[in-house]
């Protein structure tokens, strides 16, 4: 999956050094496994949630500390560590069916009998209670004779949500935090704790959520989810306890775990039948408090200093689940053009809209107007004018995408863009994605479209983003060993990759190469701090000498020197042994 050399080549000298201090100090814990993607903790000044998906031979790290320096981060070092050495556990997943042939499906329903139809429908009924409550919700719009749609007041709702939120004590969970409490030493797992409290909050009324979906009455769900985003709302700064525990606001990180909370209802809601009118009403619930915090009446139904406007990207996927037909979808898209709503939060809402109504101009042209501001939705389109040979349309959409998010489309663009009609983008496309992957066979393919010149301004971008290994690699493909000499004299007594660097030219200047390795092994001696590690690090540098053909001799005369050293240097023997250069 990953080497410990794709861990150097994607990360700087001061990263990896950084990175590998952390895991070894046990700040990775937590780490789970998802098919070809990873996700984990890893503690430093904070708790840094560290993602990477592999695809292709493609690593794509994220971290949620603010590094910005180029290559992956210390964190994001530590993570991958981890993952090599095999310390992350599987995640269960639900397993599901491959996704169903929409217009097999489509065929088949439209050529069976109503007896048949009705068959299977007794069948699936009989062997579910909650599809059962939810047919009876279906045919009635209201299940009175199973869960009665109560009218929960979000108002109510909302001021115990606030309440709960404003009562927490952050100053009392980050005193009373014990970092023993564990395996590890944590001394700052009281952000686990914090988030907890944060969650707690919302769980009875999630669960009562839930439940409500299952009985088939959704309107009430939705009035909790209503009241909760809204006690989310105008919560205190975190200016007013003494420690400031969090990078965000108070509101932003209860928004946070809010969303994972309606992420729970709504896939609840995904999995009900609902029928038309339900879903009207449903709409109809929610914008009418949109609006009524739209356009609040003065006096009436807003406090002071009170201030609360609906973020409707909160509520994508509860739409999501609402378009079922082509009834509801139009009904939707009147209400989105009366309230003139057709914005970005609400691009993915139109697209399904378009989807279930199958208007593809209708799809496109929606498409077209919010690609440049999400990728998803360029893709999308990209897929789109593929399908349909629209090469002129796909080439356009592929400048944008590219011109906008170049590491992230570089490698679709270099499978799929006609590179002899499009040579420019092509190329731009191989060179971002060779300088992403810092991959040797992907240069050979960009390199042939390279003059000198841009071949070196391709290895100074490698040498300026601090990946030596990748760089030095450039320079032995292009034969220019004195650049690879001069880099190494110039990084001798600061590289962490000096064997990585230094192995190219060991038997083109074995007498330099020599010379170089023998003084870094002499300095490292006359450390006043060197310990295990130092002399493991000698253990690769001699490791590189005893491969220089011209100086075998010398070679192991300096080994023997360095093994019989007075005084005696156990540790040091241990590793000469280690690496069998004796």
């Amino acid at each position: 999956m990953i080497s410990n050399e794709d861990i150097i080549r994607l990360s700087t000298d001061s990263s990896f050094n950084k990175g590998e201090y952390l895991y070894e100090s046990g700040c990775v814990s937590k780490i789970l496994r998802s098919r070809n993607s990873f996700e984990g903790i890893v503690s430093g000044s904070f708790l840094y949630k560290v993602t990477l998906g592999i695809e292709d031979g493609n690593f794509d790290f994220q971290c949620s500390c603010p590094y910005n320096h180029g290559g992956i981060c210390k964190h994001e070092v530590a993570f991958a560590l981890a993952i090599l050495n095999g310390e992350y556990n599987e995640k269960t997943e639900t397993k599901h069916d491959s996704p169903a042939d929409k217009e097999a499906f489509s065929k088949c329903f439209k050529k069976a009998s109503q007896e048949k139809k009705l068959s299977f429908l007794k069948q699936l009924l009989n062997k579910d209670s909650d599809l059962q409550n939810q047919f009876v919700s279906f045919i009635k719009n209201r299940s009175e004779d199973l869960d009665e749609i109560i009218g929960v007041n979000i108002d109510k709702i909302k001021e115990a949500v606030h309440n709960q939120l404003v009562s927490i004590d952050f100053d009392f969970i980050v005193e009373n935090h014990d970092p023993y409490n564990g395996r590890d030493y944590d001394d700052e797992g009281y952000f686990d704790e914090a988030n907890d409290e944060i969650s707690n909050v919302f769980l009875p009324f999630k669960n009562k959520a839930i439940e409500f979906v299952k009985k088939g009455n959704l309107q009430d769900a939705v009035r909790i989810m209503l009241g909760l985003y809204e006690g989310v709302q105008n919560l205190p700064s975190f200016e007013e306890n003494e420690y400031e525990i969090f990078y965000e606001s108070y509101n932003e990180v209860a928004l946070a775990l809010l969303r994972e909370s309606f992420d729970d209802i709504t896939g609840n809601i995904e999995q009900v039948v609902i029928s038309d009118e339900s879903i009207h009403k449903i709409l109809e619930l929610f914008f009418q408090r949109y609006e009524y915090h739209k356009a609040p009446i003065a006096g009436i139904n807003k406090k002071e200093n009170e201030t609360l406007i609906y973020n409707l990207k909160y509520f994508e996927k509860l739409f999501l689940s609402l378009i079922t037909t082509k009834n509801t979808a139009g009904y939707f898209y009147k209400i989105i053009i009366k309230k003139d709503l057709e914005c970005m939060d609400m691009a993915f809402v139109l697209l399904k809209l378009a989807e279930v109504v199958e208007n593809e101009k209708m799809w496109i042209e929606t498409a077209e107007r919010f690609a440049r501001f999400d990728l998803k939705i360029a893709k999308q389109l990209l897929e789109k004018y593929k399908s349909k040979k629209q090469e002129k349309d796909f080439n356009r959409i592929a400048e944008l995408a590219f011109g906008k998010w170049p590491r992230d489309v570089d490698y679709y663009l270099i499978h799929n863009v006609n590179k002899e009609l499009k040579k420019e983008l092509y190329i731009k496309a191989l060179w971002s994605y060779t300088a992403g992957v810092q991959s040797t066979a992907h240069y050979s393919k960009l390199r042939a479209y390279l003059d000198q010149a841009q071949k070196k301004k391709f290895a100074d971008e490698i040498k300026e983003n601090y990946h030596e290994i990748f760089f030095v690699q450039l320079l032995e493909i292009e034969e220019r060993y004195e650049a690879i000499l001069a880099y190494v004299q110039k990084r001798k007594n600061i590289s962490y990759n000096f064997e990585s660097i230094i192995t190219p030219i060991r038997n083109i200047y074995p007498d330099e190469s020599f010379n170089i390795i023998r003084d870094k092994c002499n300095a490292a001696l006359n450390e006043y701090n060197r310990d295990r590690k130092t002399y493991h690090r000698m253990a690769k540098w001699l490791k590189v000498m005893s491969l220089i053909e011209s100086k075998k001799q010398e070679t192991r005369q300096y080994i023997t020197t360095l093994y019989e050293h007075k005084p005696n240097l156990p540790a040091l023997k241990d590793e000469i042994r280690k690496a069998q250069l004796v």
